[in-house]
């Protein structure tokens, strides 16, 4: 019985799925690329970064002025690194002089099913899906701060305890 993750209760289990064991809903890579597949400019700058060897941080989460202290802290990271490369999803602010940063531009989606495979490191706010598909193609994984929701923590706990989390 497969089925999105935050649905996966034991009413359902039992009542849908007449017992048997539960697995995450997730369309093939195939569906995603048919129907939500990566920018053309975000596909051709990770495949320039991957064949000159650079590893790539993704960092996907929702921060906007309020956190200026988190964001004041990636634009740090960023202008650091010379061999590292880092894709920025739903972060307002991110510097790119540096020319090592891609950032997705307003109204631009990116679908993490296809990003997550691309990353050598997966910061996130370890949401149910973003975690699931860290684990998933067994990237590894560290969670971004100021993440809130009840799931997050757990999340955290549960993937640190299996060893799928460092930090």
């Amino acid at each position: 019985c497969a089925i999105a993750p935050t649905l996966a209760s034991p009413f359902v289990a039992n009542t849908l799925c007449g017992g048997l064991p539960l697995g995450p809903f997730l369309p093939g890579k195939g569906t995603f690329e048919d129907l939500t597949p990566l920018l053309p400019d975000l596909s051709q700058t990770l495949q320039q970064w991957k064949h000159e060897k650079h590893k790539v941080v993704c960092l996907a989460a929702s921060y906007g002025p309020s956190e200026n202290w988190i964001l004041k802290a990636i634009n740090k990271v960023i202008a650091k690194q010379t061999d590292v490369r880092f894709v920025v999803v739903g972060m307002n602010g991110v510097d790119t002089k540096s020319g090592n940063v891609w950032v997705r531009q307003e109204g631009d989606y990116v679908e993490f099913a296809l990003l997550v495979p691309e990353c050598d490191l997966w910061c996130n706010q370890m949401g149910a899906m973003s975690a699931y598909l860290g684990m998933l193609h067994g990237v590894p994984m560290v969670k971004l701060p100021h993440a809130t929701g009840a799931d997050k923590g757990r999340n955290r706990k549960v993937m640190k305890h299996r060893g799928n989390l460092k930090g």
